[in-house]
């Protein structure tokens, strides 16, 4: 049988563990197809697809094998699914590092005693689709009956680094020598062409992650010097918290709101920082 192998995760931004990772994959797996799946969710997480494909491509990962997917740890969207002739002959594996081995989604695991898989909430058996690749190497099954999590050695980066959100949460403290540094030791294609090193920098400056609603006008109160009393009392008195309390309760609507009305929320919260400021 053909093997499909999928890297998947945030890649927030992509870096040289993934791309130790990518390189793990195709030594462990010779005569796999091996692609990394990304999404081009940025809710919660500061770099869409196109920032993360080109930071992969720049890393070393072949071309056409960072597609872009609509939900992770699963071959059902397009860019996956197209590289699949026969389910019937395919053997699905997922690929994580060592690091991840106890965050979701995790493989069936039967009790050791009872040899039984655990029970869900509604007292019925855990889905057994999703296996364990170790244990059951010997005994592959096509994707129409199980899928399989193989994990990977964890490889440490720029010093002891060895996460995305490691990157983000340091790299504003770097100097603008520290990240010339950390983007050679991550890409190494920027050591020969050194004019790549500036623009890797600036998409790597896209870090931070959106600002929740409120933390402009969280920031506005903040910064008010008490020059009076007036001021005082505003900074002193529940308005902040009243604010906090409205985005909170709005929240719900927004969700099911039109890009129309969240455009005239947004301008009622930036109305309400000009009355702060004034």
């Amino acid at each position: 049988m053909k093997a499909l192998v999928v890297i998947s995760g945030g890649f927030h931004p992509f870096h040289a563990g993934h791309m130790a990772l990518y390189n793990a994959a195709k030594k462990a797996f010779p005569s796999a197809d091996v692609v990394v799946g990304a999404t081009n969710v940025t809710k919660d997480r500061p770099f869409p697809f196109k920032i993360k494909q080109k930071l992969a491509q720049v890393a070393g990962v072949d071309a056409g094998h960072f597609v872009e997917v609509d939900r992770q740890f699963s071959a059902q969207p397009a860019n996956i699914a197209k590289r699949i002739k026969n389910q019937d002959d395919t053997v699905l594996i997922f690929v994580r590092s060592d690091k991840d081995k106890g965050t979701q989604p995790l493989p069936a695991r039967p009790d050791p005693k009872t040899g039984q898989l655990p029970l869900t909430k509604k007292g019925t058996p855990v889905s057994d689709y999703l296996l364990d690749y170790a244990g059951n190497e010997h005994n592959l099954q096509p994707m129409t009956k199980h899928a399989y999590m193989a994990y990977l050695p964890t490889v440490e980066f720029g010093g002891g680094l060895t996460s995305a959100s490691e990157i983000r949460n340091n790299w504003p403290k770097y100097s603008d020598e520290q990240k010339a540094d950390l983007v050679m030791n991550m890409y190494p294609a920027t050591q020969q062409n050194k004019r790549l090193i500036p623009t890797v920098i600036k998409m790597l400056d896209r870090r931070r992650r959106p600002r929740r609603p409120g933390a402009a006008i969280d920031s506005t109160i903040s910064d008010i010097k008490p020059k009076t009393a007036a001021i005082d009392r505003i900074k002193d008195n529940p308005l902040k918290e009243s604010i906090r309390n409205f985005i909170k309760q709005a929240k719900p609507m927004l969700n099911e709101a039109t890009p129309e009305q969240k455009l005239r929320f947004t301008k009622l919260l930036e109305d309400a920082q000009l009355f702060m400021r004034n």
